[in-house]
């Protein structure tokens, strides 16, 4: 049986305490910690202790501290440059690095991006924090499906665009992903990157982007 993880850096702290910040419930995060494997009287125990704020013991001195870089994109101005449009920056987060950009696609391009995912959308699915395996969960009630990388003209052009505009080759990136969400329907509360003893670089190693079409 994998053995639970009992530390938490500074950098899911100061996380935490923003989330807090912003009203999400102490028993959501602390349910979200043991899904990805921590133990559950440490998870409960940890945001008690912060929401009281009670000092906590992290890992601080036992690893390299996140190193805070502003990516070739952020460097480029308010109007971001493709080869078929330009982009403007509407806002600007620095830590995290967050931009948020303005018609990235075209209302056409979003309608035709629909009607092709709408026949091949599949319940979504997550990563059981136990076995790895991807399995379907209660938390996540959405469909989605994955366009493969260069499908077609549509997809190829949007690769395109957000390669130039990322600086990245396309190669680089996870494949167009469509999300669905009907009425009632969620993806709750949770942590997008994997507890370090979970990653697999054989699927791409950790995951820090989410490309949101």
């Amino acid at each position: 049986m994998m053995a639970k993880v009992m530390q938490i850096s500074d950098e899911l702290k100061e996380w935490i305490t923003g989330a807090l910040k912003n009203e999400v419930s102490p028993i959501s995060l602390a349910n979200v910690l043991i899904k990805k494997g921590f133990d559950s009287r440490f998870a409960y125990e940890t945001l008690f202790k912060i929401v009281g704020n009670e000092a906590i013991g992290t890992t601080e001195g036992q690893q390299i501290r996140y190193n805070y870089e502003v990516p070739e994109i952020g460097r480029k101005g308010n109007i971001l440059h493709a080869d078929d449009r330009d982009v403007k920056v509407l806002s600007r987060n620095e830590k995290p690095f967050v931009l948020h950009l303005d018609s990235v696609l075209s209302s056409g391009e979003c309608d035709e991006l629909i009607s092709l995912s709408r026949s091949r959308l599949q319940p979504s699915r997550v990563v059981d924090t136990g076995s790895g395996v991807e399995r379907a969960g209660s938390g996540r009630t959405s469909r989605s499906m994955a366009f493969r990388f260069r499908e077609n003209e549509l997809v190829e052009r949007i690769e395109k665009r957000i390669a130039e505009l990322m600086g990245y080759p396309a190669e680089n990136g996870e494949c167009l992903q469509i999300l669905n969400y009907g009425l009632g329907e969620e993806y709750k509360p949770h942590f997008d990157f994997f507890p370090p003893h979970m990653v697999d670089a054989g699927k791409g190693g950790q995951q820090f982007i989410r490309k949101r079409a």
